[in-house]
């Protein structure tokens, strides 16, 4: 039990820490969930090794127990959704609350009234194959249909998941489970599991099969990279190693000392690549990074433990760093909003966090200019999905097949100008009033270079190449369109001009 104790803390220390800085980990890794995997081995071990002291408290208080079971399941299931950092400590809500339904027996008041009912029995018997048929069918709708799909066919998926777990239940898990042969099917599935584990890893490597959908895809694919010659620069910016520890871009020029800076999130770095590349190109002043972090400072609530850890370690390298002469703020407006990657101008006016970005930035803004730093602000460009969520047309070769497999134009790969303009009438507000409150920050805005105006488009390619990477970020062909021309304005906007 001490070992099941040991790795369930460590998982589930490790799903805490992980949720704010990587998410997609936290949710997603074995390693932070298996503190949940954990909770019921505890329980099994109960089970087959009783202990006389949790086994005199659950007969005691069997029937309370099971009903606070199922009140934690019901308050998860009703304040949990995507605005909620989960797994993290929300998990808690549903894991322990089924722990504690599971630990009460059949004899627990809620479990003897409501859960032995035979449809939730039954539920709970396909309740595996129900989760393993739910994802796929789903997944693949909304691939097809570009978007999240029409509820009526999510409502038939739905139906049709549960009609396949009750066939895999009965047809296939059931005689596994209660076959006389069990050394040979163990090894065959164990085989079988291997294969799909060494095919996984060969896909994740090599990225998929890049050739699959190369023809659908609205520009040359070659020019979906971001960063590809980031080996040009070294990996060290002046920061000691505590910070590189939770610093992820940290870049300086190997042949030169550089002058300027780049203080941004993710989309900091990737202009900074930009940038760095076209200012080598152009034999002129030397680029610098160092993030990702939001560049912001002060007492603020986003501002809490790791996040004011980057902020402070990034000030301190900047102010001591006498070569910088400018430092170029490039934080993302879904950062400043605290936004998802698509958001609408109901969510960015919804926002409440206009006059804490406002503080946080302008914060940044007096401590640079107070160590003698000129400052510059460059303004964000179009939200779009990541460009291979901009596939459409058939999926196959066959004609027949595309009847059924076609996949629909994401209608969230181009906008208008006027449209892009209107979603971000607040952020631009936002940049007004920083503007406003520090004359001397120079702002650039790149929209002209990713959106024909005249035309009154913006998309996510330009002259058949991509202008974004993954996500929402440039591509080294867009950030190195908008370094040229940020590079040629350079001087003059640093003389006022």
């Amino acid at each position: 039990m001490l070992l099941i104790l040991v790795v369930a803390l460590f998982s589930f220390g490790l799903n805490v820490w992980q949720i704010s800085s990587n998410p997609s980990a936290a949710f997603y890794s074995p390693l932070s969930r298996s503190w949940e995997l954990a909770l019921g081995a505890l329980l099994a071990y109960q089970a087959l090794h009783p202990l006389q002291a949790f086994s005199s408290i659950i007969e005691r208080h069997r029937s309370l127990l099971s009903g606070l079971g199922l009140v934690m399941v019901v308050i998860g299931f009703v304040v949990i959704n995507e605005s909620r950092a989960f797994p993290g400590w929300w998990a808690l809500l549903p894991a322990l609350g089924s722990a504690l339904l599971i630990a009460t027996g059949p004899n627990g008041l809620v479990n003897r009234l409501i859960v032995s009912r035979r449809i939730f029995v039954w539920v709970g018997l396909i309740s595996f194959p129900l989760y393993l048929w739910h994802w796929p069918l789903l997944s693949f709708a909304r691939i097809i249909y570009s978007e999240t799909p029409p509820f009526d066919v999510r409502a038939v998926l739905v139906v049709l998941s549960i009609v396949l777990a009750t066939l895999t239940y009965y047809l296939i898990e059931k005689p596994v489970r209660h076959s006389s042969s069990k050394r040979p099917l163990i090894i065959t599935l164990s085989v079988l599991m291997l294969c799909l584990c060494i095919a996984g890893a060969v896909v994740y490597k090599t990225k998929g099969i890049k050739s699959r959908h190369s023809g659908m895809l609205n520009a040359d694919p070659s020019s979906l990279s971001m960063g590809a010659d980031r080996g040009r620069w070294s990996n060290d910016c002046g920061i000691p190693l505590e910070a590189k520890l939770i610093l992820k871009s940290c870049f300086t020029p190997k042949d030169k000392k550089a002058t300027y800076a780049v203080w941004g999130d993710s989309k900091g770095e990737a202009i900074f690549y930009g940038l760095a590349r076209e200012a080598v190109n152009q034999d002129g002043p030397r680029w610098m990074m160092i993030g990702n972090a939001i560049p912001m400072l002060g007492d603020i609530p986003r501002l809490k433990g790791r996040n004011a850890s980057k902020s402070n370690y990034v000030l301190d390298a900047l102010v001591k760093n006498e070569d910088v002469k400018v430092v170029l703020l490039a934080p993302a407006a879904r950062s400043i909003f605290l936004l998802g990657e698509i958001y609408s101008k109901a969510d960015l006016d919804a926002s409440p966090l206009f006059d804490e970005g406002l503080l946080g930035v302008s914060n940044a803004i007096i401590a640079l200019e107070k160590a003698g730093k000129k400052v510059m602000f460059l303004v964000d460009h179009p939200g779009f999905p990541d460009p291979k969520s901009c596939i459409s047309g058939g999926m196959t070769k066959s004609e027949f097949l595309n009847q059924f497999l076609y996949r629909k134009e994401n209608s969230l790969c181009s906008m208008t100008y006027e449209q892009h303009m209107n979603t971000n009438e607040r952020y631009r507000l936002w940049i007004k009033t920083l503007q406003d409150k520090h004359p001397s920050l120079i702002i650039y805005d790149p929209t002209h270079l990713v959106c024909d105006v005249q035309k009154n488009h913006c998309g996510i390619s330009r002259e058949g190449q991509f202008l974004y990477s993954y996500g929402d970020h440039y591509s080294d062909y867009g950030n190195s369109l908008v370094a040229k021309d940020f590079l040629g304005k350079l001087p003059n906007l640093l003389k006022g001009k």
